[in-house]
């Protein structure tokens, strides 16, 4: 998906947005394989606040992204601080060169993921010393995949035991989802799906069991 690579999801930050705003962004993004999330290193907004040198992006760089589905360059999206080069080229592959007209084999959207990275003052990232692991493309969930599991918890009554293994095993002895493991399923719903759990079609009964569930 668009905002997702090697199986993990892109994090975008969403500062000075309204509840209204914030939640028609979280479908837009969450949709396109991203999370919105206060680690991500690039921030995004509506309004032109004053920032100094802090990076901070129009989301209108996240829905023309959506409507061309390919990655813009984001300094046209820029307030705040200029002249740096292009961040999101840094991020993708730790260059200042933009990586619009490159080839897109050359991008690493991996290091836009890595967000415990520090910036120096040169705005730079640091190279990971980390190794890189082997991708996992079984963890690159559709859309329909996890309303299909938000529909098992709740047409089976099980959205409190849903933190747990026996439910997902439950699942794919049934024949539902039997191309993912049971670990993947737990997986995946606890750490991209439960702190999004609004974002998906159900009754509001059902709504406030999972949130009672993330406490």
């Amino acid at each position: 998906m668009l905002f997702e690579h090697l199986g993990r999801p892109i994090k975008f930050h969403l500062v000075n947005v309204s509840d209204k705003e914030k939640l028609e962004l979280s479908r837009l993004i969450t949709a396109n394989g991203g999370v919105v999330s206060e680690d991500s290193l690039i921030k995004f907004t509506i309004r032109n606040p004053h920032v100094g040198n802090e990076e901070v992006y129009h989301v209108n760089f996240i829905h023309n992204c959506v409507k061309q589905n390919k990655i813009l360059d984001i300094t046209k999206y820029r307030h705040g601080a200029m002249g740096i080069g292009c961040p999101m080229s840094q991020f993708l592959r730790g260059s200042t060169s933009c990586i619009v007209d490159s080839d897109a084999s050359e991008a690493r959207p991996d290091l836009l993921l890595r967000s415990k990275n520090k910036l120096r003052p040169s705005n730079k990232i640091l190279p990971s010393k980390r190794r890189r692991r082997r991708p996992n493309r079984k963890n690159n969930f559709r859309t329909w995949e996890k309303q299909k599991m938000v529909n098992y918890l709740i047409e089976n009554n099980l959205i409190s035991q849903a933190r747990g293994n026996r439910v997902w095993k439950q699942m794919i002895d049934k024949g539902l989802l039997k191309h993912r493991t049971f670990h993947s399923l737990n997986n995946h719903f606890r750490k991209y799906m439960l702190p999004n759990i609004h974002l998906y079609k159900m009754d509001s009964k059902s709504l406030a069991k999972f949130l009672r569930l993330k406490m």
